[in-house]
């Protein structure tokens, strides 16, 4: 998730159950990390490589939600990485 998204993610996550002023709070520790892509503009111009749909799940994370899509288009030749789990 991008820094940018934070707040809108607490507003759209009620069952965080976070105080306002945490929220804030949180935004506000996040933003004064040095070396974040901050938005979809740096995150676009980067050259991150995300892992394939076939590696192996991260244990510590829940299990992933089977109701998601997956955008299929391709990209300057790279298949796009956007998952989301609403329309």
């Amino acid at each position: 998730m991008l820094p940018s998204y934070i707040d809108v993610h607490f507003q759209a996550k009620p069952q965080h159950e976070l105080e306002k002023e945490e929220q804030q709070r949180i935004v506000k520790v996040i933003a004064e990390i040095d070396g974040l892509i901050g938005n979809e503009d740096e995150l676009s111009q980067c050259e991150f490589l995300f892992p394939p749909a076939t590696s192996k799940l991260i244990t510590a994370l829940a299990e992933p939600k089977k109701d998601y899509m997956q955008c299929i288009f391709d990209i300057a030749g790279k298949e796009c990485q956007y998952i989301c789990g609403t329309v």
